[in-house]
């Protein structure tokens, strides 16, 4: 059985704090097998460009409120953090989230679209730099040390 981990950068590097009682959230894994036959197989049965068979066990992370046991997913709480930001307040009433959740949906969005461009455009820049690098000096000048 393969094994697959998969943790957002946001989530790793960001603070997020739970909209009932204000305390910080943490990561909590949870584990889920991907069988022949799911809707997420294809997308998970992979190493490097090979297709492996058999089945995945998947960990993706949850966040989870120490104080009052809450678990939210990350986009969930992406669309929470940013109701929080723009009402300037880390406790929240339903009614404030369901007022504000278009709008903050359409700004995480927003936020997605650029950071994808954002890492896209890196991702060529630094091939354009290698690229650039190997017809300057070719091959034969280029040490590798590992």
């Amino acid at each position: 059985m393969k094994k697959s981990s998969s943790i957002p950068m946001a989530m790793a590097l960001k603070k997020y704090y739970c909209h009932e009682c204000g305390e910080m959230l943490v990561k909590t894994p949870r584990t889920r097998v991907i069988r022949r036959g799911d809707p997420d197989y294809r997308k998970h049965n992979r190493v490097g460009n090979k297709h492996i068979s058999g089945d995945v066990e998947l960990t993706e992370y949850d966040l989870k409120c120490p104080s009052c046991d809450r678990i939210v997913d990350f986009d969930e709480q992406c669309v929470i953090d940013e109701i929080q930001k723009r009402l300037g307040k880390r406790e929240l009433s339903q009614t404030e989230i369901d007022d504000n959740k278009n709008q903050a949906n359409d700004t995480v969005d927003r936020k997605n679209k650029i950071a994808n461009t954002v890492f896209t455009v890196f991702v060529i820049a630094v091939l354009i730099v290698i690229f650039y690098l190997f017809s300057k000096f070719g091959m034969s000048s280029i040490k590798f040390y590992f």
